[in-house]
Order: C-alpha cells, then sequence, then structure tokens
C-alpha cells in the first residue's frame, strides 16, 4: 500500500507542475528519497510521485525562498499557516521537511 500525501488546496499552484515541493511535519520514515506517496487533492487522486530530496529544517529557518516557492506566501505568512495548521506542535523542537517531489507519470492532462 502507497502512503498518501493530501492536500486540502493547491498552494501556489504547485500540484500542477512536473516537480514540486512541499513543507510537512519531520517525519523521516514516511519522508525519504526514493519513496512513492500517492498525491491527493481534497480526497481526488492526481497520481504518483517520487521524494527526490528532503531537507529537514526549523520553522525559524523558513525564509522567503522556500515559502513563496512552496505557498506563493512570505516567510511570516507561511510561518503563520503551519502553526495554525500544525496548532498542536511544539515549535521550540518540531522540524519541518522540506520535501522535493516529481510525479512518476502525469496522470492528467492538465499536468503536460
Amino acid at each position: 500500500m502507497t502512503d498518501t500525501l493530501s492536500f486540502s488546496q493547491n498552494w501556489n499552484n504547485k500540484l500542477h507542475c512536473k516537480t514540486f515541493t512541499t513543507l510537512r511535519l519531520h517525519n523521516p520514515k514516511k519522508y525519504a528519497v526514493g519513496n512513492v506517496l500517492e498525491v491527493l487533492l481534497k480526497k481526488q487522486p492526481l497520481g504518483t510521485v517520487t521524494i527526490k530530496a528532503v531537507k529537514t529544517i526549523s520553522i525559524s529557518e523558513l525564509d522567503d525562498f522556500i515559502a513563496y516557492l512552496d505557498t506563493g506566501y512570505d516567510a511570516a505568512e507561511c510561518e503563520r499557516i503551519i502553526r495554525k495548521m500544525y496548532h498542536y506542535a511544539d515549535w521550540t523542537r518540531q522540524k519541518l521537511d522540506l520535501v522535493l517531489l516529481q510525479y512518476n507519470i502525469p496522470q492528467t492532462k492538465e499536468l503536460l
């Protein structure tokens, strides 16, 4: 069974790109180079991706470069969104994984 990578919205329209990033709570077992995940947008499958790279960072290391590419917002707004999404996290210790993903085979014509 393939792990899933669920999105509630298509931040920065990134899910329609061949390669994209996502910021997630640190999970070295799930977010490891070579792992294959099924991408879901609002519970609808978009295809499978392979993890190409992972960079583990603290929330204080978010910068505009990462934030704009991943969410379309600056670092301050991106941090606010992440803190709201993961309101239960202890941000004095919690790490994030910046995950680089690439679709295996385009599943929709929108990805071509």
